[in-house]
């Protein structure tokens, strides 16, 4: 159900700090699909014919198409366009400002303020299981890019946002990002970090670094140092490239989780936060591109965009996560994952057994260049 906010509310407002709860907008086909399926063995087939016959489900132009739109913060009945992999136009509709009401497990009512829309990413796998969920009648439209609408949680009656994960004070974030990355630096896991750079990739052209979904500090607290150790892992590759170059570097950090205490704290240490989707559209043949466990299927993404230098993730195999049954992934594998990670070497640097990586390894592109 749909209502107005809360009165005292500024819907666009930049450091709120948002639920986990996003809502997807309606949808209506501009023109008729090109192609109608009959069948549900016919539609998976058809995503598995447009994604081997090469059809980019992602790239730049599509993705600055998008973000233009939202960038315009389209009043509520508004539409974004967007160009589906089948080469329809859909047309999606802004819900900036409604309310989605909801009562928790715990019985308590809960109402969602809408804020303006963001881009949600479907590759191959996604597309295929979102079939599977909803069935051929009615179906989602072929788009590997979609429109959803972060919120704020209330509870019923209250113009207090819920705020789940309070965020932790400034000093107290510097003072243990400096510690956790010290730490670190003399780990096991650092120093081969820094061996295979020094030996395998002392003479690739690389002109930037791009941290995904590395997830907030802020609402980290000691026992949780997950996300300090990944920045302080994003550091050192800037400081390395810095120091091999004799240069500043140009270093981005990309997660719709970061506060304005995450910024200010990276900033510090000369890592520039960037919004969503900046970072692909900064990604190319001469990034070092590093990520940890995303929500968003990074590796098709950057498959689709660019060669980079140097990729650091979790170790690519062949749970491709598109066969119906099978647990879906936010950031499967691929044929196209794979088949451009043949132009890589692989090495292992301690990481992929280490809890805060989530079996993270590193792929060095063998052209250098």
């Amino acid at each position: 159900m749909a209502s107005d906010g809360p009165a005292n509310y500024q819907i666009h407002t930049v450091d709120v700090n948002t639920s986990n709860d996003y809502f997807g907008g309606s949808f209506r086909w501009s023109e008729a699909p090109p192609y109608k399926p009959q069948t549900m063995e016919e539609a998976q087939g058809h995503i598995d014919y447009l994604y081997e016959s090469g059809v980019p489900f992602f790239s730049k132009e599509m993705i600055r198409a998008v973000f233009e739109q939202c960038q315009r913060k389209p009043a509520r009945g508004e539409l974004i366009y967007v160009k589906g992999v089948d080469g329809a136009t859909v047309e999606f509709v802004s819900k900036t400002g409604e309310i989605k009401k909801r009562t928790s497990a715990d019985g308590v009512s809960l109402e969602y303020l809408l804020l303006d829309p963001v881009i949600s990413y479907d590759c191959r796998a996604h597309l295929k299981h979102r079939l599977w969920w909803t069935g051929l009648p009615g179906r989602p439209p072929f788009c590997s890019l979609t429109i959803q609408h972060p919120s704020l949680e209330f509870k019923a009656g209250s113009n207090e946002p819920v705020v789940h994960w309070p965020t932790q004070p400034r000093e107290e974030v510097a003072q243990a990002f400096q510690g956790h990355f010290q730490d670190w630096q003399e780990t096991e896991v650092c120093q081969q970090l820094k061996q295979v750079l020094h030996r395998h990739a002392a003479t690739h052209r690389i002109t930037k670094v791009v941290g995904l979904a590395l997830s907030a500090m802020s609402i980290r607290v000691d026992d949780c140092p997950r996300s300090y150790i990944q920045h302080a892992l994003l550091l050192t590759l800037r400081n390395w490239l810095a120091e091999r170059d004799g240069t500043e570097v140009t270093c981005y950090a990309q997660d719709p989780g970061y506060r304005s205490v995450d910024k200010e704290v990276l900033r510090a240490h000369n890592i520039q936060v960037i919004d969503d989707p900046q970072a692909w559209l900064e990604i190319d043949d001469q990034s070092v591109v590093f990520s940890v466990a995303p929500n968003v299927p990074v590796k098709e993404i950057v498959a689709d965009i660019a060669r980079p230098g140097i990729i650091i993730w979790e170790r690519v195999g062949f749970e491709d996560a598109d066969q119906e049954g099978k647990t879906s992934s936010t950031d499967p594998s691929s044929p196209r994952v794979r088949a451009m990670l043949e132009g890589y070497e692989l090495f292992d640097f301690g990481a992929e057994d280490d809890p805060n990586f989530c079996r993270t390894v590193m792929y060095i592109r063998r052209h250098q260049g």
